[in-house]
């Protein structure tokens, strides 16, 4: 891993940000598509590739289009699957999308957040909302906006308590799982 290929990924004028968990199958057409634009591509990572539609899309889309038309417009020419989140300065927002990959929407009486997963939402909301494959959504203070003609995800109530693991000796559980040997392996058949 090198630092040009880490996330977040920014247009040319910092102007857009991105972070993809996922995988991009055509990314290496639509890179081709983007080079032809006149981007440069500095990294090998797919997630370069729609930062630069995206910023194209923006620059380029007609009269009354918003970020979320442009982030759809983007979106429809990916193939794969995808958690995506995205930035724009002037936003006041998050643009997301979720195919294939998790993505959830936790709501408290003050914030809205998102997250591949639900865990981070125990003591910071009090609602969840589970996105549909396929849904392409802009998060703002105010709730959530979806395209035209597409409904809102259904927020519930977060139950339940989530109970951190004990770190021990390292300072987060990431490093312990990385570093700690695993004290109860898997039960094997034989």
């Amino acid at each position: 891993m090198t630092d040009y290929n880490a996330h977040p990924h920014s247009s040319e004028d910092g102007k857009l940000t991105i972070v993809h968990n996922g995988i991009i199958e055509n990314s290496v057409e639509l890179a081709s598509k983007v080079s032809k634009l006149g981007y440069s591509l500095t990294s090998e990572t797919d997630t370069e590739v729609i930062v630069h539609l995206l910023d194209h899309e923006l620059k380029t889309q007609g009269e009354g289009k918003g970020h979320l038309d442009a982030f759809c417009s983007v979106i429809s020419q990916l193939s794969g699957s995808w958690a995506i989140a995205a930035m724009a300065s002037g936003l006041e927002g998050i643009l997301i999308s979720r195919k294939g990959a998790p993505l959830v929407i936790g709501r408290s009486r003050d914030s809205i957040s998102v997250s591949s997963d639900v865990q981070p939402f125990y003591g910071a909301c009090s609602e969840v909302a589970y996105m549909e494959d396929g849904d392409n959504l802009l998060l703002t203070k105010e709730g959530i906006v979806p395209p035209t003609d597409h409904e809102t995800p259904v927020f519930e109530p977060l139950q339940g308590v989530y109970d951190e693991e004990d770190p021990g000796n390292f300072p987060h559980m990431m490093l312990k799982e990385i570093h700690d040997p695993n004290p109860n392996p898997p039960l094997k058949c034989s």
